[in-house]
């Protein structure tokens, strides 16, 4: 497995998380949920307060109390929160567009919008894919920023940080673990190379460059597809 540190993007996080909530966006596969996680194992280790909580996992609550069933929380989950013990706060919520009823997506929002309202050392940091966030006016205006402050996409009100594919950096350091990667890409038409713009997250965290070792395999095993490109 080809494993990259995306240190420039996880440096961007970091800093922004520090100043406020924010939304992670970007396209399927482009590594939100990866990104995630590696910030919250960094900032449980360093001893602040994390909650992580996975979207698809609560995808048809319809109340805040069904939230806090499904969570197995039983103070309720403000008042959960307020006793976290932290210097530094952060909800994170990972994968926001796994919510496809309207009812789990209020509930969801509800929570932010409390969280914003009754716990202001708190930080809410949630990832959503970019086409879901730009359909949901409400979703942006509870994560408003500054215009100097909101992030990459000009057509986003929410203050953000875009994920995206990989870049050149990434790449050669993606070829100095597997140096094979730049004959497959030297040979693959310009087409077949835009697969090195999205990166997929495994079960252990690690950024795998699967449409890239895909390529690898079908290189190595079948010349006639080979030709084909």
């Amino acid at each position: 497995m080809i494993s990259l540190s995306r240190k420039e993007l996880v440096s961007r996080l970091e800093h922004m998380a520090q100043v406020g909530s924010l939304l992670v966006v970007g396209g399927p596969g482009a590594g939100k949920s990866w990104l995630l996680q590696q910030f919250a194992e960094r900032h449980t280790k360093a001893g602040d307060a994390v909650l992580l909580l996975l979207a698809e996992e609560h995808n048809y609550v319809e109340s805040q109390r069904q939230l806090e069933e499904s969570l197995k929380i039983q103070a309720g989950i403000i008042q959960t929160l307020k006793a976290y013990p932290g210097a530094r706060k952060f909800l994170i919520i990972d994968s926001l567009d796994s919510l496809r009823a309207e009812a789990s997506q209020r509930v969801f929002r509800d929570l932010i919008r409390q969280v914003h309202r009754d716990l202001p050392d708190w930080k809410v940091i949630a990832s959503i894919r970019s086409f879901d966030v730009k359909e949901s006016i409400e979703l942006q205006k509870l994560f408003a920023g500054k215009a100097a402050d909101v992030g990459d996409d000009s057509n986003m009100t929410a203050r953000h940080l875009v994920v995206s594919g990989f870049d050149d950096n990434e790449l050669v350091e993606a070829i100095q673990q597997d140096a094979r990667l730049l004959s497959v890409f030297s040979s693959a038409s310009a087409e077949l190379r835009e697969i090195r713009k999205y990166s997929f997250s495994s079960d252990i965290g690690d950024i795998a460059l699967l449409g890239v070792q895909t390529l690898l395999i079908v290189s190595e095993y079948s010349p006639m597809l080979r030709l084909i490109w």
